[in-house]
């Protein structure tokens, strides 16, 4: 009889290493701006394209700290082989392991994350996993010495200033799925739709287009076990 693979032990193994061994690391969120519907913005920035219009409202999410594997790189050249023996890392950056049980799903739209009482700007996001099924986030940092301007945004006179996050949901998808309903109707054009940690496109000529109500529907298929994490302002 052929020996099979444990997978599921093995995910379980790694998730109890982290729980118990992990290191914290804590995730910050920048402010964010909300504007009328009909009022256009750059998706990099989420600003007006407009310079003289302000935003109606601003975010200003908490943070979140989670378990995580913390890898370091060496010095490169000469150095590295020495660096190794003696245990000196390059802390200029790093990568984070997380396991898909342990982090909540609004850390895809963080900024930087602190860890080992350093600051990092996240470089880049990456869903992974074994035997086809999304099980960790692999999430690469730069070293900077302050995050407030990864996170900062002028709050103009007159602005509302809201505590409260918005909603982040996340779905597995099924072969084929196009239709995805939110757990609560969203103000329209509030809405951010990542596949496997990639921002979408909304309109009738791009990735996906908002159905009204709770509806959102991709404009192309899924694949079976991507992950769909959509963010929305709730009415």
């Amino acid at each position: 009889m052929p020996n099979v693979p444990d997978i599921e032990g093995f995910r379980e193994a790694q998730r109890r290493l982290v729980l118990n061994l992990g290191n914290d690391v804590t995730f910050y969120f920048p402010r964010e701006l909300h504007y009328a519907s009909a009022v256009y913005v750059d998706p990099e920035s989420g600003e007006a394209l407009d310079p003289l219009v302000s935003p109606s409202a601003i975010t200003i999410p908490p943070s979140v700290t989670v378990k995580a594997t913390v890898v370091n790189s060496f010095p490169a050249g000469e150095e590295q082989a020495v660096a190794k023996r003696a245990g000196i890392v390059d802390n200029s950056r790093v990568w984070l392991r997380i396991p898909e049980e342990t982090y909540p799903s609004a850390i895809i739209s963080a900024r930087a994350f602190e860890v080992h009482s350093a600051n990092y700007r996240i470089e880049r996001m990456t869903f992974e996993g074994i035997a086809s099924a999304v099980d960790r986030l692999y999430v690469e940092g730069e070293l900077v010495g302050d995050i407030s301007s990864e996170l900062s945004a002028p709050v103009p006179s007159g602005a509302v200033v809201r505590f409260t996050p918005d909603l982040t949901e996340k779905f597995v998808a099924a072969s084929g799925q196009t239709a995805f309903n939110v757990s609560a109707p969203y103000v329209a054009g509030s809405v951010s739709v990542f596949l496997d940690g990639m921002l979408l496109a909304e309109g009738a000529s791009f990735d996906y287009t908002e159905g009204g109500g709770t509806l959102l529907t991709l404009l192309f298929t899924a694949m079976a076990g991507q992950v769909v994490i959509i963010k929305y302002i709730p009415l």
